[in-house]
């Protein structure tokens, strides 16, 4: 089952360090974002491989996430890697 993952950073300030659960464990890998140079942005980019992590959630149990630096006013989309 393949599946996309997009985060939308709606604020004028760039998130570093920020954690975002993922459905799967794995690599992911940016596939999209809308603060590329080849969109006229500034070219802040998750380039590279982005490994899941695990944490223990109060609720839910243990979870995978990923971090990301998100640029500011962008839209970006990561994939797991061999979907």
């Amino acid at each position: 089952k393949k599946f996309v993952v997009i985060v939308c950073n709606m604020s004028s300030n760039q998130q570093k360090n920020y954690q975002i659960k993922v459905p799967q464990e794995g690599t992911y890998r940016e596939i999209f974002n809308s603060d590329s140079k080849c969109y006229a942005g500034k070219g802040v980019e998750n380039t590279g491989d982005i490994s899941s992590s695990k944490y223990q959630t109060r609720y839910e149990g243990v979870k995978d996430f990923i971090t990301l630096t998100l640029p500011p006013l962008t839209a970006t989309m990561y994939e797991l890697d061999g979907q």
